[in-house]
């Protein structure tokens, strides 16, 4: 292997820690001489969860911006192509003698998922103000909402609503449970999904695991636990895009990755609170009545606090993920 096929390896091995949608990590990496490309998967789709692939190409996005912040620390120049006709997305690499490498870096490695009760302490106003100063495209919008928001009670409302539309629907939960990996064995047979260590279970047999688990996709509980969840929280954070495209997807997925590393250097938790995004008739509802939004489309909805950080969710090895 030579110094610049040893980089790239690099480079991908930073991309695939990136989050994804259950954990699916959905992407493939194709070597060239002076570009990679990202191609998504499509054995790893969550057909009812994510009808149109939207946090597919979220993820896939997520995934070129570790690149590209790996690639500066390797001393390459990094530009992004994405090309929607062929739905992949090219990264052209050329090494430069002054590229800066990006302090995000440090926390790829450490950022994660945190499906924890968070410990109710408030993200300081000068915190928001910095994530808030974060660049974004013109296609992209962030709020950040406080709980003495009244938009923070409006999304609230609409979790739970996600959540009986969700819990009520078999197809979504019996896709839920094959993403959900209940003991080593499994999650040695198959590094993606979501682990009973990341959900704070015991291992267990699966039979044993789903029987319980069963017992609590319902609407009910679903909200009684997700409520004390987002109440923990500090904030909300929602991302919109402007036409809810594949474009708009990716440029989201490397937005969000780095307002994630930048709360990962300042010790803030994050975790997924997308139902209603999921839904297309409630973010359909929520882009017409949320007045703040301008119209906007819902595109990603999470949580932001304090918490103890909670074990890693397992990776494919980068040669199961890099195609010819």
């Amino acid at each position: 292997m030579n110094a610049q096929n040893s980089d790239y390896i690099k480079m991908v091995e930073a991309a695939i820690k990136a989050p994804s949608g259950h954990n699916s990590q959905p992407w493939f990496f194709q070597l060239e001489d002076s570009a990679i490309n990202i191609l998504p998967n499509m054995e790893e789709i969550l057909p009812i969860v994510d009808k149109s692939n939207r946090e597919l190409f979220i993820s896939l996005g997520a995934a070129t911006e570790n690149l590209c912040i790996e690639a500066s620390v390797l001393g390459y120049d990094s530009n992004v192509e994405i090309d929607e006709t062929n739905k992949k997305i090219v990264v052209h690499l050329n090494r430069g003698n002054s590229i800066i490498a990006d302090s995000l870096h440090k926390s790829i490695e450490s950022r994660q998922t945190n499906r924890k009760l968070y410990n109710n302490k408030t993200v300081s106003d000068d915190i928001i103000l910095n994530l808030n100063n974060l660049p974004l495209t013109d296609d992209i919008n962030r709020y950040i909402i406080s709980k003495n928001d009244s938009m923070f009670n409006i999304l609230k409302s609409y979790i739970e609503k996600g959540n009986e539309v969700q819990m009520s629907d078999k197809a979504f939960k019996d896709e839920l449970l094959n993403c959900m990996r209940f003991n080593n064995t499994e999650v040695k047979k198959n590094p993606t999904g979501l682990t009973y260590k990341t959900m704070g279970a015991p291992a267990m047999p699966s039979f044993v695991s789903k029987l319980i688990i069963k017992s609590y996709l319902k609407p009910n509980k679903q909200n009684k636990g997700d409520l004390k969840k987002i109440e923990s929280s500090s904030h909300l954070v929602l991302f919109t895009t402007k036409n809810n495209t594949l474009r708009e997807w990716v440029d989201l997925g490397r937005h969000l990755q780095r307002f994630l590393l930048t709360t990962t250097q300042q010790n803030i938790a994050n975790a997924y609170m997308n139902q209603p995004c999921e839904i297309d008739e409630l973010a359909l509802e929520i882009q017409k009545n949320v007045g703040q939004i301008k119209g906007e489309y819902p595109t990603l909805l999470l949580r932001i606090g304090y918490a103890e950080p909670t074990p890693f969710s397992p990776r494919k090895k980068v040669n199961d993920v890099i195609i010819e």
